[in-house]
């Protein structure tokens, strides 16, 4: 029988940075062009992908002209031991943020399903189980996230990322069908109908903006909820696939953190051990903010501003700066510190809006 999808392979690769991709951000989606404006949102959203394209390019570029084959390599090449410590923090925080993100997500993808099953304050043990956010997310890290992220290598969860990808795209379809089916949201300005029917292309941002208007939770499943409690079995679809997806982005987050302190660490021996021991620290600090902030909108932010602005900007602009020295095209030099000073924007700006989101959902939470 033929292996579609063979260990160490290109379409296994392409599946697995494809999955990494087509995380929770697309839940959130909605509700950021809701809070930025569809005409801005959809600009933002042309600009951020362009953006990280280059970056993507600037990493592999960097990557065959220093011969080295991972990131922190590259740091610690470049720079020094000194920052790639303080990249290795930046790598931290950005995947066990993401990962809470994941979480936090498990828990309003099932919510629905079990509260409308079982009601909002049930007596069973096992229906509490299902319907209370620290239970049930004790359970799910504990049986299905943890034990997926214990895996070796990224090629034992190929299929997985494989299967979690389709689901993913999924989503897409069903902004099409909501809005198909249901129609445009009363609460939202006709012009941003209008705006949003003419982008039809970027399908699910702008739809589910346009079938919920101001409703749009910071979770679009959180929106379609009331939808599922209906019987829609296309919605009902919907969160199935995507509860996949998200289980199967899961791991893809651990990885990084395992490899990069094993990098750090360089043990001799026992070196299997304390990756496992890194990935369950990283899956107990990620269900930790989980529960702290669970708010998929504010997670986001503030790992985007205090990692993502390091690891996607920052640092592929500054290997290259360093590995071309002077021999550099003014074109190049010119994307090199446009990445930069974008880097110090995203990082400074955002860390400071993240910050007022977070005190703001704590103050309307007291």
């Amino acid at each position: 029988m033929t292996n579609l999808l063979p260990a160490g392979s290109k379409t296994a690769a392409v599946f697995n940075i494809m999955k990494a991709t087509l995380g929770a951000g697309a839940l959130s989606l909605p509700f950021t062009m809701l809070s930025a404006g569809v005409t801005l949102g959809l600009v933002l959203l042309v600009v951020m992908a362009a953006l990280s394209i280059l970056s993507l390019g600037l990493i592999v570029r960097a990557v065959h002209k220093s011969g080295k084959d991972t990131y922190e390599e590259l740091v610690d090449l470049l720079f020094g031991r000194r920052w790639c410590y303080l990249y290795q923090l930046a790598m931290f925080v950005f995947c066990f943020g993401t990962s809470a993100v994941y979480i936090v997500t498990i828990y309003d993808i099932v919510r629905p399903v079990t509260v409308h099953a079982f009601g909002e304050n049930p007596e069973e043990w096992y229906a509490v189980l299902l319907t209370n956010r620290l239970y049930f997310s004790i359970l799910v890290t504990v049986v299905v996230l943890l034990p997926v992220s214990l895996m070796k290598t990224i090629d034992s969860i190929r299929y997985l990322t494989f299967t979690g990808s389709l689901c993913a795209c999924f989503l897409a379809i069903t902004s099409v069908y909501v809005l198909a089916r249901y129609g445009v949201a009363s609460e939202l300005h006709l012009r941003y109908a209008v705006e949003a029917h003419g982008s039809v292309v970027v399908v699910e941002g702008s739809l589910f903006l346009v079938a919920y208007g101001a409703l749009t939770e910071s979770n679009i499943l959180t929106s379609l909820g009331p939808r599922l409690n209906s019987g829609d079995p296309v919605i009902a679809a919907a969160f199935l696939m995507m509860a996949v997806a998200i289980v199967g982005t899961f791991p893809l987050n651990i990885y990084p953190v395992r490899t990069t302190v094993l990098h750090s660490l360089r043990p001799k021996k026992y070196r299997t051990l304390i990756g496992m021991v890194v990935s369950t620290v990283t899956v107990g600090l990620a269900f930790a903010v989980a529960l702290a902030l669970p708010d998929v909108n504010v997670i986001l932010g503030l790992v985007g501003a205090l990692a993502g602005s390091i690891i996607c900007f920052l640092g592929p602009a500054a290997f290259n700066i360093k590995l071309d020295g002077g021999a550099v095209y003014i074109r190049d030099r010119i994307y090199y510190w446009a990445m930069i000073i974008i880097g110090l924007v995203a990082f400074l700006l955002g860390t400071y809006i993240a910050i007022l989101d977070a005190i703001e959902f704590y103050q309307e939470r007291g």
